[in-house]
């Protein structure tokens, strides 16, 4: 885990945290960047963390170091609410089946045409693979902080949810994949609620299927259908978002820290772990 924004301020912490299973240890107290606005990813074939940031950087942890690629990604222009950073990196995730990790972003705000781009890292380079000559441009409507990851069942990218920007009205709850070619928006019989985005997905690495925290509700994908397996969560914060959501393969857990309560009216300090059934609190 890499810094954050304590609630109520712009003052980004640059420390790097490692999970154990039961507790959070220090990494290191300062970084060679600025993690604000950045998305984080292991790619397995290059044994390397990758981080896509601040100024079109990409960084790489090989289990002891950061060090700078010289490699240029996509370009963005949007800094957000606290400035600077990339705009909205919806998110990084890994595909197995593409052998490559998948950077999934917005790259224009707000008055330009809405573009979702899709960019590939093979270990070494930023390749786009959407849009592209030849391919079908129809995609998910412009939308800010929707739930993003990649469906190892389908073996598709899902996107789900998010807010209209500028808009009052909520998002629709709609549910779209992308088949390496193609966005094509799915029709599942059971689906979360509409929200005002901030939803957390990630691979639950006891099914292999994607687990998604909305609210105090957790969902399941299961490459067709949203299940609902959870409406609560332990502890006294009835509602969260805004965190980060991760899948832990050696514990096998998932993990949901940061963020705040629905509102944000104030940070979450907790560390809730999913196990494959339900939710503990750990402090």
């Amino acid at each position: 885990m890499l810094g954050g924004l304590p609630g109520g301020t712009c003052t980004v912490l640059e420390d790097e945290w490692s999970w154990s299973g039961s507790s959070w240890q220090t990494v290191a107290r300062t970084l060679p960047f600025d993690p604000y606005h950045t998305a984080l990813a292991y790619l397995p074939e290059a044994k390397q963390a990758v981080l896509y940031g601040p100024g079109q950087h990409t960084w790489i942890w090989d289990g002891t170091k950061w060090s700078l690629s010289s490699a240029t990604g996509p370009t963005e222009t949007y800094g957000g609410d606290c400035g600077g950073g990339p705009p909205q990196v919806l998110g990084l995730v890994y595909s197995p089946s593409l052998h490559r990790l998948l950077l999934v972003g917005l790259l224009s705000w707000p008055d330009q045409a809405a573009a979702y781009e899709i960019w590939s890292w093979d270990g070494t380079r930023w390749a786009r693979l959407w849009p592209a000559a030849g391919q079908n441009t129809a995609s998910p409507q412009y939308k800010l902080l929707p739930a993003v990851g990649w469906d190892p069942v389908s073996g598709r990218l899902i996107l789900f949810g998010g807010i209209r920007p500028l808009s009052p009205t909520p998002a629709p709850n709609d549910t779209w994949a992308w088949d390496g070619t193609t966005w094509s928006k799915l029709s599942p019989t059971i689906a979360p609620p509409a929200n005002d985005g901030g939803q957390a997905i990630a691979l639950d690495p006891t099914n292999g299927r994607l687990l998604m925290l909305d609210g105090a509700q957790t969902w399941s994908w299961d490459g067709a259908n949203w299940q609902k397996l959870a409406d609560s969560l332990p502890g006294p914060t009835p509602n969260i978002d805004g965190g980060v959501l991760a899948g832990d393969p050696v514990t096998r857990q998932v993990i949901y820290v940061g963020g705040c309560t629905v509102g944000c009216q104030q940070p979450y300090q907790g560390t809730l772990v999913w196990d494959g059934k339900s939710w503990s609190l750990r402090q």
